[in-house]
């Protein structure tokens, strides 16, 4: 995924993302105050998550051309990067709709048998 995410950031420099220090970055605060900014591309040239996040969702909305909705269940720890990686596909990627303004959360639990899974919060999806 992340050359499609590469090829997507720096089809949009000067459009949503800018150049600082050498890296790509996305400064989601000029958007909402609440986000912040994040690394895109590294000075070294790497793709962060966030650009493979990009691909990926890219990737997914093609497959099925009359998809609307793709849910991602992530950690609490992981709810500002996600809030700022969702702003950025919202200002690239026109199909994607946002329904309401309900945001589901998930709590990631780690079980003795060492298994793992998650705990419904506030989502009516589910």
């Amino acid at each position: 995924m992340a050359p499609i995410g590469e090829n997507i950031v720096r089809a949009n420099i000067g459009k949503v993302f800018e150049k600082s220090d050498g890296a790509i970055v996305f400064k989601a605060e000029k958007y909402d105050p609440k986000l912040h900014t994040r690394v895109f591309i590294t000075s070294a040239g790497l793709a962060t998550y966030e650009t493979k996040e990009l691909g990926l969702t890219e990737e997914k909305f093609k497959t099925d051309l009359d998809m609307n909705l793709s849910i991602v269940v992530t950690a609490n720890e992981q709810m500002d990067y996600m809030r700022v990686v969702e702003k950025a596909i919202s200002l690239l990627i026109i199909r994607i709709i946002k329904i309401g303004n309900e945001t589901c959360h998930a709590r990631m639990m780690r079980f003795a048998s060492g298994k793992m899974g998650f705990q419904k919060r506030k989502c009516d999806y589910w």
